[in-house]
């Protein structure tokens, strides 16, 4: 099954948490299971220096990353905090320590 055939078959909503899987229907859609995702952090996205969008990075067992836009109305933190609850073995936050083992687990793949 292709991921725009289960895309398809979902409501109007952009971002679906499922029990085992984050579903999204944004500009790239995407399919990740909560067990493939090692790193997930926050990035501010700027232009000018004046923030313009913020976005939820997942980093995957894959070696692909995945960005699920955040705002006000939908909180990047209120997301993390869903996604680290079905997998608490994810590393969280963008730093040299994380990138450093993220790196280390993709290697060892």
């Amino acid at each position: 099954m292709k991921v725009n055939d289960i895309i398809e078959g979902l409501d109007k909503e952009k971002l679906v948490f499922t029990d085992e899987y984050i579903i999204s229907r944004g500009t790239a859609p995407f399919v990740v299971k909560y067990s493939d995702i090692l790193l997930s952090y926050v990035r501010v996205q700027r232009y000018n220096f004046v923030p313009v969008g913020r976005f939820l990075v997942l980093n995957c067992k894959n070696k692909k990353a995945y960005q699920i836009e955040c705002n006000k109305k939908n909180p990047a933190e209120g997301y993390l905090e869903i996604i680290a609850e079905k997998n608490p073995d994810m590393m969280i936050g963008y730093t040299k320590e994380n990138l450093k083992a993220y790196a280390e687990m993709c290697k060892n793949r």
